[in-house]
């Protein structure tokens, strides 16, 4: 599980990375979609490293809270990019 959070988690920045530098309003919108399903994924074995009782819960409660965020602000702003490029 530990590999598959860092692996999804390092994922994040550089999609956002990749975003920034992008050749398109389409290529933004698909960087940072991707970078949207890792802060997904990332939450999603959070979770499970959390349920499992790997790490303890108050750690692991602030953990997922964070994830939950920057998951929550991608997803606004990958809505926000669908929205102008359909304009």
């Amino acid at each position: 599980m530990g590999r598959q959070l860092l692996r999804a988690a390092t994922s994040i920045s550089a999609n956002i990375e990749e975003a920034r530098g992008g050749f398109s309003k389409s290529d933004f919108t698909f960087k940072m979609n991707t970078a949207f399903k890792e802060a997904r994924e990332s939450n999603l074995w959070l979770r499970l490293i959390r349920d499992s009782g790997l790490m303890g819960s108050t750690r692991m409660a602030g953990l997922v809270r964070e994830s939950e965020e920057i998951r929550n602000i991608l997803g606004v702003l990958v809505g926000t990019a669908k929205k102008r490029s359909e304009k």
